[in-house]
């Protein structure tokens, strides 16, 4: 009996320490597609021996810290028919459905354990590449660097004040208006909408232009001449214009006598090119100056006095 006894401890010690000398590698701890981070754990090579597994029936298994229990038979007969016997490592579910961990795993950079099962990636930064990157940095790369992202709907955004543009870049609200509607356009950040500046109207082709004035009527009861009233014109240009009592306008050049301004009412011959004297009925002075176009639209006034003055 005491020989028997003996001969058994042998045994078992042979085993423990045939499974203790099998080779060990170490698996590294990785993400899921679903953003679960998986822990590290150690396994034997593979080596097409079933004998010296961590899952194999009455073998040490330093994952669970026990003993794996269960039938070598229906161990083996699992391990061949699932094709193990080449180099892949076999694993019982039942060995690992008690696994516990215990101690607190070590978390990749920019991440933390969130005390339960998993690691969890800072506050500001996602999961990109199998890795926590910062958020804003996946934004400066889709938006350029006028952008943040908003943790709220998880999405990338452009900074206040700017909007996306033709490139796909958040550019300048006030610059995206420029390319739409014009430089008499500014971007208003409350309806996201680019809209014309004061005395500005949109044109037919998108374009903030200069509103036509609007005048008073012109009696010309018990006039010898043709009247017309002063709707345009600015202190640093000698050209202003003029709409007749037929409503078109006229483009004229001051030359000399009173300088009119706008809201002036000036009588004479307006359709004819050359210098005239005109009378400045608003406040009784003469005024010379040269016709340089007329019966224009408003639009046609308004360009070549652009051209003239700018």
């Amino acid at each position: 009996m005491r020989k028997l006894l003996i001969t058994s401890v042998l045994f078992l010690f042979i085993l423990v320490v045939q499974i203790s000398t099998a080779h060990a590698v170490y698996v590294s701890g990785y993400y899921r597609s679903n953003g679960t981070y998986v822990n590290g754990y150690e396994r034997t090579a593979p080596d097409g021996n079933p004998y010296n597994n961590y899952s194999y029936p009455g073998n040490y298994n330093p994952n669970t810290g026990s003993i794996t229990g269960g039938s070598d038979s229906t161990y083996l007969n699992n391990y061949y028919s699932s094709g193990s016997s080449g180099s892949t490592y076999y694993s019982s579910p039942t060995s690992y459905s008690s696994y516990s961990y215990p101690t607190t795993p070590t978390c990749p950079l920019n991440s933390y354990y969130d005390g339960i099962s998993t690691c969890k990636c800072n506050y500001g930064y996602v999961v990109s590449g199998g890795s926590c990157v910062s958020a804003n940095s996946i934004c400066y790369n889709q938006l350029g660097y006028s952008s943040s992202y908003d943790s709220t709907s998880n999405t990338c955004k452009c900074d206040y004040g700017y909007v996306i543009g033709s490139s796909g870049q958040c550019t300048s609200g006030t610059n995206y208006c420029y390319s739409k509607t014009g430089y008499e356009s500014t971007y208003d950040s409350s309806s996201n909408t680019c809209k014309c500046n004061s005395g500005y109207v949109l044109n037919t082709l998108g374009q903030c232009v200069a509103q036509a004035p609007l005048v008073p009527q012109i009696s010309t009861t018990n006039l010898t001449s043709k009247s017309a009233v002063v709707v345009y014109e600015k202190y640093s240009c000698d050209y202003f214009i003029v709409k007749d009592s037929g409503g078109d306008y006229d483009l004229l050049e001051w030359y000399s006598g009173y300088d009119p301004s706008s809201g002036d009412i000036l009588k004479g011959n307006f359709h004819t090119y050359g210098f005239h004297d005109f009378y400045n009925s608003s406040y009784t002075r003469k005024t010379h100056v040269w016709i340089e176009d007329w019966l224009l639209t408003w639009d046609d006034a308004i360009s070549q006095y652009k051209d003239k003055c700018n």
